[in-house]
């Protein structure tokens, strides 16, 4: 496990899954708290993906948890629970 810390996580009310995210630019991670309790942190994610995420959280009419499965899961990032 790395010893980097999280950045600072904003909570996502729009989403029954997500509950909490952040993205560190320079390292160019992105870590997910989920309804369950899980938190990962997901390694080489570009910043535009974080960008369609937050407009997936405030777009009404998409589903952030389905953004996050098509940019993130199928992304195939490298991440660690932490």
């Amino acid at each position: 496990m790395t010893t980097m810390s999280s950045p600072d996580l904003i909570e996502l009310t729009d989403s029954s899954n997500l509950t909490h995210m952040g993205y560190d630019e320079g390292a160019q991670t992105l870590t997910v708290r989920f309804a369950n309790g899980g938190t990962y942190r997901y390694a080489g994610v570009p910043g535009q993906v974080h960008q369609d995420l937050l407009t997936a959280h405030g777009d009404p009419k998409r589903s952030l948890g389905k953004a996050f499965h098509e940019l993130v899961r199928k992304g195939g990032f490298r991440y660690e629970r932490l």
